[in-house]
């Protein structure tokens, strides 16, 4: 026992040392590795049975720390408040809980809405005369992880409004079991910096002591292979062609078919490094016995916008749909409503990842797909003639194929307004896509080589595992998958590219 704890003093110290290069590398450092077998190791001890929730909350905010340095404060304020406020829900019902649980979403809104957004209006602005403290707090940068942590503590204070039982009744009406329970709520670390968004309702039950005895290996091995393969073998080596996107003076002279490979590599490599980052942190929770919510279901493999949606960044199109959407009136108050609700809700998921109205012109982009989805499919016919021919049975896997196809690229192109500084580099970008013929260098035409072959990967690695998953399991791949796994460590330790922060952590 002794031996633990001196091993994780170490590394804490270790990683204490490195910290200026440990920011912004979350899970791929060596120091977060050692740190967390160290934890593991302290976790999982007989002694620390008792204690399991207090140290996982104090190796959340100490790696938050190294991630964040003083928005800790931040975060544990805002865990705090949460905490006290969902706990206050509890009581009977009336007008005051209802108070409550308006202070705990407009708090929490509040906290996103200043750190987040307050530069798409200062920059605009002269600049602000203030008090010491007041100008320190308008000029501070993006918290990390913060429209993570916040869209938690509005899910904890809703699902307790709407039924405390089981989330503050479960501790017996217990302070300091909530309050802990909160703090490891709002603070994991396996999902605090970038997801997956996990509601309360889902999470707050499983918080409780752990066996070493019932962790699932298979699965939680599964899942972190499969992401370090997804984020250091595809994302990073994808991130050394697609970097001179940020630069358009380093691309407005590429070939049309160059820019096409290159937007065609940030496409694979946003997903790649997304579902990367969500499958480690869904393997790394799994061994600290918790489940958190799949985030990510080979989306590029949908064959309409509604299923993109439904396969893409699970969590928070789910949030989305409980805590927006369905409030607004969903579907439910006729067909114009409905667009109405699909566009605010689509502009708000923009604009919820970045403090730039491109990422509102992004969601709309998506909301003026599904809107227009919607109202194809109510004018289309519920049946029509020669619907059961032997015909039309062989043209449908080539009309799916076409739809998956038509929504890849629709995708593709919406993620310009991701990874460009500007619409007017967006313009200018597909304005020279369409340039014709492409002069074409032999340098160049390798490079665009090289990212068609890297995206690929990342369409075959999703056709794989959408096979193998579910009803298309057989016998046959069964047996190939540790065939599989093997091969992606493989490419791990000898094809891993230079580290790179993950996409998502900006937002």
């Amino acid at each position: 026992m002794r031996r633990a704890s001196v091993y994780l003093a170490r590394q804490s110290s270790a990683i204490l040392a490195a910290k200026v290069g440990l920011a912004g590398m979350y899970f791929t450092s060596l120091e977060f590795g050692e740190f967390f077998v160290a934890t593991f190791i302290l976790y999982y001890l007989p002694f620390s049975r008792r204690f399991q929730t207090e140290i996982l909350i104090a190796a959340s905010l100490f790696i938050y720390w190294l991630e964040a340095s003083d928005f800790l404060v931040l975060l544990i304020v805002s865990s705090l408040s949460t905490a006290v406020l969902s706990y206050r829900l509890a009581a009977p019902a009336g007008r005051a809980r209802s108070l409550t649980a308006f202070l705990g979403i407009a708090g929490n809104l509040l906290v996103l809405g200043f750190f987040k957004y307050k530069t798409l209006f200062l920059s605009a602005a002269p600049a602000p005369v203030a008090p010491g403290l007041l100008a320190a707090l308008l000029h501070a940068g993006l918290p990390i992880g913060i429209s993570f942590y916040t869209f938690h503590g509005i899910s904890l204070i809703v699902d307790t409004y709407r039924d405390p039982g089981p989330l503050v009744g479960a501790t017996g009406r217990r302070w300091p079991a909530h309050l802990s329970k909160t703090l490891l709520y709002m603070s994991f670390f396996p999902q605090l910096v970038a997801g997956p968004i996990a509601k309360g309702k889902f999470l707050f039950p499983q918080i409780g002591a752990k066996s070493f005895a019932a962790i699932e290996w298979q699965v939680a091995l599964e899942q972190v292979i499969c992401g370090y393969f997804l984020k250091s073998v595809l994302a990073d080596n994808l991130q050394q062609f697609t970097a001179p996107m940020g630069t358009p003076a380093a691309w407005s002279v590429d070939s049309a078919y160059h820019l096409s490979a290159m937007m065609l590599a940030y496409s694979a490599q946003i997903y790649a490094d997304f579902a990367g980052y969500s499958l480690i942190a869904l393997g790394l929770a799994r061994l600290l016995g918790y489940q958190l919510p799949q985030n990510f279901n080979n989306p590029y493999l949908a064959a309409s916008f509604s299923e993109f949606w439904r396969r893409w960044h699970m969590s928070l199109s789910s949030w989305l749909r409980d805590y927006l959407y369905i409030p607004l009136g969903g579907n439910r108050r006729g067909s114009l409503r409905t667009y109405a609700n699909l566009f605010i809700v689509m502009a708000l998921g923009g604009l919820w990842h970045g403090a730039a109205w491109k990422f509102a012109a992004w969601g709309i982009w998506h909301g003026m797909a599904l809107m227009a989805e919607r109202a194809v499919v109510e004018h289309l016919p519920a049946r029509w003639p020669g619907q059961d021919s032997i015909a039309a049975a062989i043209l449908a896997p080539v009309l799916k194929l076409v739809r998956i196809l038509l929504v890849f690229c629709y995708v593709t192109v919406g993620w310009l307004l991701f990874r460009l500084d500007s619409f007017a580099d967006v313009l200018q970008y597909l304005s020279r896509l369409l340039e014709f013929p492409p002069n074409v260098s032999l340098a160049g035409a390798i490079d665009a080589g090289t990212m068609l072959l890297l995206s690929a990967m990342v369409l075959l690695y999703q056709l794989v595992t959408e096979f193998i998953a579910g009803d298309n399991r057989s016998a046959w791949t069964r047996a190939a998958k540790p065939a599989i796994l093997g091969l992606m460590l493989v490419f791990i330790l000898f094809g891993s590219g230079d580290k790179n922060a993950f996409i998502y952590f900006q937002f």
